[in-house]
């Protein structure tokens, strides 16, 4: 079977940890599970409208669902990331911590 690899992302609030969506990506990047609220979705629309993924005429806002695409191209850098430091250094990422206070947390 192909090695899955999964990221948890989740937002510090208030000192609480909310979990706002689990990502699994199969070997090649491809997202083959996604479950997320509505919080998360809205805030990868609006990272994906401030990189001209999504149609300028669409209100990221207004999005119910994700495009698998559009979250391939977001998480795609982090992780193949994760897996060079992985196989190449046997150093794994836990976690990563964004500027805008969101962390992604990978398990394998």
């Amino acid at each position: 079977p192909p090695v899955v690899y999964g990221s948890r992302v989740k937002e510090v609030v208030e000192g609480s940890i909310r979990m706002l969506a689990v990502l699994i990506f199969d070997q090649l990047n491809d997202v083959v599970y996604l479950r997320c609220d509505h919080k998360f979705v809205r805030h990868v629309c609006t990272l994906a409208a401030s990189q001209g993924l999504l149609p300028h005429h669409l209100d990221p806002h207004q999005v119910s669902q994700l495009d698998a695409n559009i979250v391939v191209q977001l998480f795609s850098p982090l992780v193949t990331s994760q897996r060079i430091m992985t196989t190449q250094f046997n150093n794994p990422y836990t976690s990563v911590s964004c500027q805008d206070g969101t962390t992604v947390v990978f398990q394998e």
